[in-house]
């Protein structure tokens, strides 16, 4: 008898993971933007102030790297152009209720840049077109009010340019119905951050409607 509940809370909290899993997959997709955070910011004379952003989260079909993969970017709201941040996602079931997501940079950022308005761009996608940044993978998890995602600083180091030190990049981040709140702090080899010392390190994203 111990055995066979045993087998049922398995299946059962399997099934439960399933669902998370599938309903971050349908949850990510979509435009944010964060102008009541700006102009909060704009309002108030805080400095630096949260400029307005465009997140964008494409989910695409690029069965060359994985199942579920995501062409995110982060530009200025004011021109598209400004391109703050450009990488693939790639999500996958692990056990025990946690889903992970590799993160991978493009060798030509520019050669894609057209995929936001024009996805089928991606199926040209082919590995040696992507790295992977080890070690910046982001776990993320469901609780009972909102999925909840981090990664481990002290492992993600990235390059700033070629005549800067790398970087290390802390991210933490929140998806709940339309809200999407990322915090990334940039420190240095000696723990120090490095960049904008926001007062709120938060970008507080709300999913923009389709009409926008």
């Amino acid at each position: 008898m111990a055995l066979l509940l045993a087998g049922v809370s398995s299946a059962q909290a399997s099934g439960k993971d399933d669902q998370d899993f599938a309903g971050l997959l349908r949850l990510l997709p979509g435009t944010y933007q964060n102008f009541t955070q700006a102009n909060s910011d704009k309002n108030s004379g805080v400095e630096p102030a949260h400029g307005k952003e465009l997140l964008t989260v494409l989910e695409l079909e690029a069965p060359v790297l994985a199942e579920h993969v995501f062409y995110v970017v982060e530009a200025a709201a004011e021109d598209s152009h400004r391109i703050f941040s450009e990488r693939l996602w790639v999500l996958e079931q692990a056990k025990g209720g946690v889903f992970i997501q590799s993160v991978y940079a493009f060798a030509q950022p520019e050669r894609w840049r057209a995929g936001l308005s024009s996805p089928e761009l991606f199926q040209a996608l082919v590995p040696t077109d992507v790295h992977r940044l080890s070690g910046c993978e982001v776990l993320w998890r469901r609780n009972s009010v909102a999925y909840t995602g981090a990664n481990n600083g002290a492992t993600c180091t990235l390059s700033a340019g070629a005549d800067e030190p790398n970087y290390h990049l802390l991210q933490q981040l929140w998806l709940s119905g339309e809200q999407f709140s990322i915090s990334e702090v940039r420190t240095d080899e000696l723990g120090k951050p490095i960049g904008p010392a926001y007062v709120d390190p938060i970008f507080r994203f709300v999913r923009r409607a389709a009409t926008q």
